[in-house]
């Protein structure tokens, strides 16, 4: 996908209405999108214990232990579960070496409402970064 301004605002949609743009709602089609514009968004790294168990729940998981977070992944655990969560590829949750893969549409939706970084058709973050489209926090 190339850095166009057609690209960024469809890129910008996705975060519609939030408080990210220069602490102005993402509204693109009613204001015109620059070359200069970016969207602060928060590192999946970052992920707050309550939105990591929100994703548990989302599974319909009762999550209780936060495991390890970086730049695109996050591990959760409860009593019977490992739930694994690859931001840049996939999305699966094992039990008893069963692996089962779960939709991902839920999870970036919810973190995007929330104001994470995801990646965008096969951008990462980090060229949607070099792009300017976006800033982390």
């Amino acid at each position: 996908m190339e850095n166009t301004i057609e690209n960024k605002a469809k890129f910008f949609a996705q975060y519609w209405g939030q408080r990210l743009l220069n602490g102005k709602s993402i509204v693109p089609i009613r204001r015109k999108i620059s070359k200069f514009d970016y969207i602060n968004v928060k590192p999946i790294s970052s992920i707050t214990d309550e939105d990591a168990i929100e994703l548990g729940k989302i599974c319909g998981l009762a999550m209780n232990i936060i495991g390890h977070r970086d730049a695109d992944k996050v591990v959760l655990y409860d009593d019977s579960y490992k739930l694994y969560i690859n931001f840049s590829s996939y999305i699966w949750k094992q039990k008893n070496g069963a692996i089962y893969h779960q939709a991902t549409l839920k999870f970036y939706d919810y973190l995007r409402s929330k104001g994470y970084a995801l990646p965008y058709m096969g951008l990462s973050v980090e060229v949607l970064v070099e792009y300017g489209w976006v800033k982390l926090l």
